[in-house]
């Protein structure tokens, strides 16, 4: 069978299964590394960006392709966000659409809308923030230490420290402990209490820049 014939019985597959179908063949497959809760992750995300089982599916598919058959997280979401930001209902249209990505090289995006996630900055601890949001992985005992840090040493209510958690996330892909202590330090020095203000902070490419000149 060729490359072709190949992605197009993909396609098939993906326009008429339920993404939950999908899954149960999935975790059949001794090769892809799927946890008992990944389940109701994909159709948590899935429902936060509204999208259609055949997209769903595709974003399963390329997050699969992306990280060596491992369904993270944050690149699931970056995968569902990218093609509800692009408005698709088909599986041959997202197809379509991350093929085009993978042979142009074109830079896929490494962000997680904080709207999306407003729900859970303002209700979960840090420390479930992170576990639930970012990925267990992430969280360590380096990360807990820091994030309690946030809260008692500055004073900060926790759906700050949450946005700090995912601002620092979605610019570098990982949690830079460094990068969270001075952010912990703007917006404590700066009697920062409400989202709205700490979000004009984080948008801020300049406030990073000033406190990392103040570090040196």
């Amino acid at each position: 069978m060729s490359k072709d014939s190949k992605q197009e019985e993909l396609i098939q597959h993906f326009e008429t299964l339920k993404t939950e179908h999908l899954l149960g063949i999935l975790f059949a497959d001794e090769r892809m590394q799927l946890k008992p809760w990944d389940l109701e992750m994909v159709k948590r995300i899935r429902k936060e960006y509204d999208l259609t089982d055949p997209v769903m599916n595709v974003a399963v598919h390329y997050t699969l392709i992306r990280e060596g058959m491992n369904l993270v997280k944050h690149t699931l979401h970056e995968n569902a966000l990218m093609l509800s930001e692009k408005g698709f209902k088909t599986a041959r249209e997202s197809m379509n659409y991350v093929k085009w990505l993978h042979q142009s090289g074109h830079k896929k995006p490494k962000y997680i809308s904080l709207e999306h996630l407003k729900s859970d900055v303002e209700r979960l601890h840090p420390n479930e923030f992170i576990i639930i949001t970012i990925g267990e992985d992430e969280y360590t005992e380096e990360v807990a230490e820091q994030v309690n840090k946030g809260s008692e040493l500055y004073g900060l209510p926790y759906p700050i420290v949450n946005l700090i958690s995912q601002h620092i996330w979605n610019a570098k892909g990982y949690l830079d402990l460094d990068e969270m202590n001075s952010l912990y330090a703007i917006m404590g020095l700066g009697k920062i209490r409400e989202v709205k203000d700490a979000m004009l902070i984080l948008t801020s490419v300049e406030a990073i820049v000033v406190n990392r000149t103040m570090d040196q």
